[in-house]
């Protein structure tokens, strides 16, 4: 799977899969996996923290959903675009409305809308997914 370019549902359905405890939102996206592969995920660990999932993956425990602008790299951790789920991760702001009239707040709500705007044309430029399979390497 490594040498793949990018990988499908029926790609990565028959290996053993890292996931999220239930009640995670990540978690419906693993079940999208399962729905489009027509099976269900044989999941042998559930880990909540994306690094030490990587170090599992890396070490050979199963596959896993991997985000991946925040990945630390690792030698031993493959990433590969996952393709054929609708996968999104939505950040919220909240502040007090009268706030947001404050320079600092301004600054970081545009740096935020700046850093979406850039991740968005970089998904439509590669047609890639925001988040990725992590495969041992």
């Amino acid at each position: 799977m490594a040498a793949e370019r990018r990988l499908t549902p029926r790609d990565v359905a028959d290996q053993p899969w890292i996931a999220v405890t239930d009640g995670f939102p990540l978690m419906a996206t693993i079940e999208a996996i399962a729905i489009a592969a027509n099976r269900r995920l044989d999941i042998v660990h559930r880990i909540d923290e994306f690094a030490v999932a990587a170090e599992v993956v890396a070490a050979g425990g199963g596959l896993a959903l991997m985000p991946r602008w925040t990945t630390r790299p690792l030698s031993a951790l493959v990433l590969r675009p996952l393709c054929g789920v609708h996968a999104r991760r939505h950040v919220d702001v909240l502040h007090r409305p009268e706030r947001a009239a404050q320079r600092a707040v301004r600054m970081v709500l545009t740096e935020l809308h700046r850093a979406a705007a850039t991740i968005q044309s970089r998904d439509t430029d590669s047609g890639s997914l925001p988040r990725h399979a992590g495969t041992p390497g």
